[in-house]
């Protein structure tokens, strides 16, 4: 159900981008239809995968979307307040990006557990 909804709302956001552009650009007749192929194909490989992604924890899913989520925020955010010139690899900075926030994110969460059982060793003492 979690990843159905994943998917959905992945689609739904696509179709909205999509839509959007097309908006803008005064071309709504082939961004609907754009649109809608998107949603198909979204839809379709989520069906696809649905089986393999049922093995991977929910949380795992829920961190590899937030790093994605944040590394298209960031490329957006830069590129709309910088120009084409502010990514040197153009669309490519994407991976390195995803790859950054995973890797501080897993950093981040490594330093957190050390310092809880840190703290759980303290309190331990403190009540022995």
């Amino acid at each position: 159900l979690i990843v159905f909804k994943g998917v959905l709302l992945e689609g739904r956001e696509v179709w909205l981008i999509v839509v959007a552009l097309g908006m803008k650009g005064h071309h709504a007749g082939i961004a609907v239809v754009a649109a809608l192929l998107a949603l198909v194909v979204v839809a379709g490989a989520g069906m696809l995968v649905r089986e393999p992604l049922r093995r991977v924890p929910e949380n795992a899913i829920k961190f590899g979307v937030g790093s994605m989520i944040t590394a298209f925020g960031t490329f957006w955010t830069i590129e709309a307040t910088g120009g084409p010139a502010a990514w040197p690899l153009g669309d490519w900075s994407l991976l390195l990006l995803v790859a950054f926030y995973a890797v501080g994110g897993l950093a981040l969460a490594a330093m957190l557990r050390r310092r809880r059982a840190q703290a759980d060793l303290l309190s331990q003492e403190e009540l022995s």
